[in-house]
C-alpha cells in the first residue's frame, strides 16, 4: 500500500460528496486535516494536538487518480483511496478519515493498552464552536455551519459489538473525549461524522 507522506492535496474519494469535502481540496499533513472552501476563501482544519502520524496510508483504492504535492513538488497520477489512515498519531492509536454519506467520517482505533485520553483535537478556521446538549460539536464559520455528530464507541467481544459510553469534552477550540468503562485488553473503536448544515 503506498504511503501518502507529507502534504497531500486531493479531492480523495470524498469528491463525490456534496458538502464537507465534496469537490473541495483536502490537505493531509502528519498532524492535521484541512478542508479548503475555495468559494468562501476559507479553510477549516482539525489538528492532532501532541500527535503526529508515523505514516499516512491510503486504504480501499477507488481506481481514480489525483495530483499530490510532496514538499512543494507535484506528482500526477497518484491513486485515490476511500480511507486515509494516520498510523500511530498517538502511541497505539490510529486515526482514519473516510467518505461518509453527508461529509467525512473521523474514526479512532485504540490498541489494547493504549490510552484514549491522549486523543486531543483542535479546530481552526471557524468563528465559534459550541458543544450542544445533544452531544454534537457545532462550528460556525460565517456563511457555513459544520456539525460533528455525537461520537459512537464500541468493541468487538466474542463475536458481538458492545457499545462503550463516550462523549465530546470541549475546552475552547479544543476537543477531547470522555470514555466510559471498556475492556482495555481489546481494541476500542469510535467515530463521528462531519457535515455542513444546509
Amino acid at each position: 500500500m503506498p504511503e501518502l507522506r507529507s502534504l497531500v492535496l486531493a479531492a480523495v474519494a470524498i469528491a463525490a460528496l456534496p458538502l464537507v469535502g465534496g469537490g473541495q481540496p483536502i490537505l493531509f499533513a502528519s498532524n492535521d486535516i484541512r478542508v479548503v472552501d475555495t468559494k468562501r476563501e476559507r479553510s477549516l482544519w482539525l489538528t492532532f494536538i501532541d500527535g503526529a502520524a508515523r505514516d499516512i496510508d491510503g486504504e480501499w483504492g477507488t481506481g481514480g487518480h489525483v495530483t499530490v504535492l510532496r514538499h512543494a513538488t507535484a506528482a500526477d497520477g497518484e491513486s485515490i483511496y476511500r480511507d486515509v489512515v494516520y498510523r500511530s498519531v498517538w502511541r497505539g492509536i490510529d486515526a482514519r478519515v473516510s467518505a461518509a454519506a453527508k461529509g467525512l467520517k473521523y474514526s479512532f482505533e485504540v490498541s489494547p493498552g493504549a490510552d484514549p485520553r491522549a486523543i486531543h483535537l483542535r479546530y481552526s478556521g471557524h468563528d465559534s464552536i459550541e458543544l450542544t446538549d445533544a452531544g454534537e460539536i457545532v462550528l460556525d464559520s460565517g456563511s457555513a455551519t459544520v456539525i460533528d455528530t455525537k461520537p459512537v464507541a464500541y468493541q468487538h467481544i466474542n463475536g458481538r459489538t458492545v457499545s462503550v459510553p463516550i462523549r465530546f469534552v470541549q475546552f475552547d477550540a479544543d476537543v477531547a473525549f470522555s470514555v466510559g468503562e471498556y475492556d482495555k485488553t481489546r481494541p476500542l473503536l469510535w467515530s463521528f461524522e462531519v457535515y455542513e448544515k444546509n
